[in-house]
């Protein structure tokens, strides 16, 4: 018996079939990526919907794809940001670090 989620308390129980709780049998973790991040992102894109005024129930299938697809594009951009930043911190901390060095083999 796998995971399964059980959506009237809203977390995973181990050791129950998924039929048990209402929710479809996912198959490793692999299996469980493309759902989340499916996901993740209708639930961005509805929140971003509201936000700007729209009722998401009233937009149309292609409409809702535009969304979508510029949602994709700002995490893109946003998670590129962020790992520049990330590789930015990691080369002061490599500076900081070949200093310190240089100062213990120069005393």
């Amino acid at each position: 018996m796998g995971r399964a989620h059980d959506r009237s308390a809203g977390r995973l129980v181990h050791g129950q079939a998924a039929s048990a709780v209402g929710a479809p049998t996912l198959r490793g973790p692999a299996a469980c990526f493309p759902l989340a991040r499916r996901f993740l992102a209708n639930r961005h894109s509805q929140r971003g919907i509201t936000d700007a005024g729209l009722d998401f129930g009233s937009l149309t299938a292609k409409e809702l794809r535009t969304v979508q697809a510029a949602a994709g594009e700002g995490a893109r951009a946003g998670a590129r940001q962020a790992a520049e930043h990330v590789i930015e911190d990691r080369r002061k901390a490599e500076v900081a670090s070949l200093r310190k060095r240089l100062d213990e083999l120069s005393a």
